[in-house]
């Protein structure tokens, strides 16, 4: 039997859903209360408390890694479900789909991770 890398890539799109699921509607949910705080002087104190707060957890080094994991497991997740999305089109999808696909994926993720380290250490 021919050995394939599926595994690898199943995992990756796995594990990018799952990072989808739990991280994504949590940093919609914080954005969306962070904008909608309304003006005043009290008010002012608390939204640049959280605006803080929020500047701290992405300038720390947990909050740069959950940024990057965020990041890089909805871009796997997204290139992997195109790349069979395009066999579902009846698209024959060969080595260079998967390359751009992947290549693609694996490309922005070290976007991210250097912004994210960049972010960290600045």
């Amino acid at each position: 039997m021919k050995r394939s890398n599926e595994p690898i890539f199943w995992s990756i799109f796995g594990a990018g859903g799952m990072l989808v699921a739990i991280f994504v509607p949590v940093l919609i949910a914080l954005s969306f209360f962070i904008t909608k705080i309304p003006e005043g002087e009290q008010i002012n104190a608390a939204k640049s408390s959280i605006d803080a707060a929020f500047a701290w957890f992405t300038y720390s080094g947990f909050g740069s890694f959950i940024c990057f994991l965020t990041i890089s497991g909805c871009v796997w997740h997204a290139l992997h479900r195109v790349y069979h999305g395009m066999h579902d089109l009846t698209i024959h999808v060969n080595f260079a789909h998967q390359l751009i696909c992947y290549g693609l994926a694996f490309i922005i993720s070290l976007i991210a991770l250097v912004a994210c380290a960049i972010r960290m250490f600045s």
